[in-house]
């Protein structure tokens, strides 16, 4: 998810490519954003860019 979202795939955009619902896409960031420490999606990016994970 987060690798789309870099991007610059919306959670809908991510969605029809994952063959998933909108709202299961941004559940799945919501978790990854918690897990992360952050309160964005951009952030949760930068984080994973910063750590060499993206």
């Amino acid at each position: 998810m987060l690798s789309w979202t870099s991007q610059g795939k919306t959670a809908w955009e991510v969605s029809v490519i994952l063959g998933m619902s909108e709202k299961t896409v941004n559940f799945h960031l919501g978790n990854a954003m918690r897990k992360l420490g952050v309160t964005s999606k951009h952030q949760a990016v930068l984080k994973c860019v910063a750590a060499g994970l993206l």
